[in-house]
């Protein structure tokens, strides 16, 4: 089996790609660090892994941001995020976008080798704490503070960001911090992507 593995982190991804090697059924590790150098080998040379291994907030692309590429490029390839957050909302857009399991960098280490395990055996890997955020749809937009649900609304409607400065009495870099956080938060990656999230959750 063939792995690759997405982490800014130097010691971090040799540490990941240690553990990763010790699996009985995996023969090669690559590691990249950063998405713009997987996305470049991924583009030029098509789905040579059998599992990728990513984290989501990284410098440049983000895990976030390249998920729903490699997508588009390959519906079979299987993703697998390795990642320290935990908000709710970008959990859920990230199965959304169709990955195939979620491991917190925090837990015991040798849970990354089970969720390589469920993947290759069954497409999946979907601890008890994640399948319950993924049914708790009733704190859909909990992640949101007010302030930022009135903006994702204000975005949709298709205001600008000066617009929404002007409207809201708030500064343009404010907007625009509001606007990185608020996307983060929810995993996306575009306007056009938040848009869609606006209506599928009825803020607009």
């Amino acid at each position: 089996m063939n792995i690759a593995i997405i982490d800014d982190h130097a010691m971090l991804l040799g540490g990941i790609k240690d553990l990763v090697a010790t699996h009985p059924e995996v023969s090669t590790v690559e590691t990249f660090n950063g998405a713009e150098g997987f996305l470049e080998r991924f583009e030029a040379e098509g789905a040579l892994f059998d599992l990728i291994i990513t984290d989501i907030d990284m410098p440049g692309l983000k895990g976030s941001e390249l998920i729903p590429i490699i997508r588009e490029k390959s519906k079979h390839q299987r993703v697998l995020v390795l990642s320290m957050h935990k908000d709710h909302g970008l959990i859920r857009n990230l199965f959304t976008f169709g990955i195939n399991g979620f491991v917190f960098k925090d837990n015991d280490p040798k849970e990354l080798l089970t969720a390589i395990d469920h993947i290759t055996q069954n497409g999946k890997y979907i601890p008890n704490e994640i399948q319950a955020i993924l049914d708790n749809t009733e704190e859909e937009n909990a992640e949101l503070t007010r302030r930022e649900i009135e903006i994702v609304q204000r975005i949709a409607k298709g205001e600008s960001n000066k617009e929404i400065a002007a409207n809201l009495f708030l500064s343009d870099a404010t907007v625009k911090t509001h606007r990185k956080n608020i996307m983060f938060k929810l995993g996306l990656g575009n306007t056009a992507d938040l848009v869609r999230y606006a209506m599928e959750n009825k803020l607009i």
